[in-house]
């Protein structure tokens, strides 16, 4: 394990060719000796791996990770491979290969660790597009399942029973990068449909459902609000007919784990104050304090 790494940026990739220079590019540039940025990819059929040994080529904090694709292998467990790959002491997760990322990376972990500081324990922190834990912690708990979607709300269920998931509440500063309109929907499609078996194979009740489906209909549109209550009953179906996906001291259904959201999520100041303690800002740079000071 290289001693000089604190932090490795974890990043899946399969078949992001497209965006994967992009997104890499908009890290690295950020970044110093103290981290690594690990890609892992699984199997691709584009030409993924040869933009990523480029980057390593640009890059000394790349490091390359390229898999045999494998049908037995889900999203979750080539998360697990980027983490178990890690030299850092500390992971920071869900970076995506099609996310572009302003240059807040540093300032973000350094939140992090105030509010680590604060608490006293370790923890996950979950923020918009990125989480952040130490890897011993991680690799204790899973820290995924192998399932293809759904792998991180799993993980939030299994880490929230232990009391260790703090949710950072602030602004956005990843983008997506556009796909075509029928990549998009198709992505959609088998994104949503598989979300939808996963949460019932976890235990989460048909009328349940309807009731979650209610209070977030005003955070989608109408034409996924349609497209959900459609395949409903297909997706409570095909759940019946595949194992059940749940663990000892793990938040079970909707609305225990919606509670213990709402009850572990904050802002920077919120979370501080929380463990009776004050953020510190001098030590955020004033360009990126608009990030965080959010209420």
């Amino acid at each position: 394990m290289n001693n000089s790494v604190e932090y490795s940026i974890c990043m899946a990739n399969y078949n992001m060719a497209a965006t994967l220079d992009r997104a890499v590019t908009s890290i690295a540039a950020q970044l110093d000796g103290r981290f690594e940025i690990v890609l892992v990819d699984d199997g691709s059929s584009d030409d993924s791996v040869a933009v990523m040994h480029s980057l390593a080529a640009r890059y000394p904090i790349v490091r390359v990770v390229a898999l045999q694709r494998s049908s037995d292998r889900k999203l979750g467990e080539t998360r697990n491979v980027s983490v178990r790959e890690a030299h850092g002491r500390y992971c920071l997760l869900h970076l995506d290969c099609d996310d572009i990322y302003a240059p807040h990376l540093s300032p973000w972990i350094e939140v992090f660790h105030q509010i680590e500081t604060a608490i006293g324990s370790d923890i996950l922190l979950v923020g918009q597009h990125i989480h952040m834990a130490k890897r011993d912690l991680l690799l204790a708990n899973g820290p995924y399942i192998n399932i293809f979607r759904g792998e991180d709300r799993n993980m939030y269920t299994r880490f929230g029973g232990q009391g260790l998931l703090w949710i950072l509440d602030h602004v956005d500063f990843a983008t997506r990068l556009p796909k075509t309109g029928k990549e998009h929907f198709w992505r959609t499609v088998f994104h949503t449909f598989d979300h939808m078996i996963t949460d019932f194979r976890s235990g989460t009740g048909f009328f349940e459902y309807l009731r979650f489906e209610r209070i977030k209909a005003n955070e989608r549109s109408v034409k996924l609000i349609l497209f959900r209550l459609a395949v409903l009953p297909l997706t409570w179906l095909v759940a019946k007919f595949r194992p059940p996906i749940r663990h000892e001291q793990a938040l079970d259904g909707h609305e225990v784990v919606a509670d213990y959201r709402d009850k572990h999520r904050g802002s920077f100041a919120a979370l501080m104050a929380r463990h009776g303690a004050q953020p510190d800002w001098s030590r955020i740079p004033e360009a990126s304090r608009f990030i965080f000071d959010v209420e």
